[in-house]
């Protein structure tokens, strides 16, 4: 996968902490926006989330303590797609 841009998403997660439920802990101090006074994300916000390895994903914010902002990721698609095959639609 080639070089993402790393002004291409809110926050940076690390892909292997994603919990079970989707869930992840990002830091605000380590995103693209760490700089951007007016980065001020709050539970029910939308944004995009990237590991400077995969295309972004969008996520939900779940929960904020601070600078750690709790994304759920948005895997609509994939888990759509996944439901339809193992109820044989796919």
């Amino acid at each position: 996968m080639s070089d993402m841009d790393v002004d291409s998403y809110d926050l940076w997660y690390d892909a292997t902490t994603v919990g079970a439920d989707l869930v992840v802990e990002t830091w605000i101090s380590h995103s693209p926006c760490a700089s951007d006074a007016d980065f001020d994300p709050q539970p029910g916000d939308w944004v995009t989330v990237g590991d400077d390895e995969e295309p972004s994903i969008r996520g939900r914010i779940t929960r904020r303590d601070a600078n750690k902002v709790w994304v759920q990721l948005e895997l609509g698609l994939v888990s759509t797609d996944a439901a339809s095959q193992a109820v044989g639609d796919g």
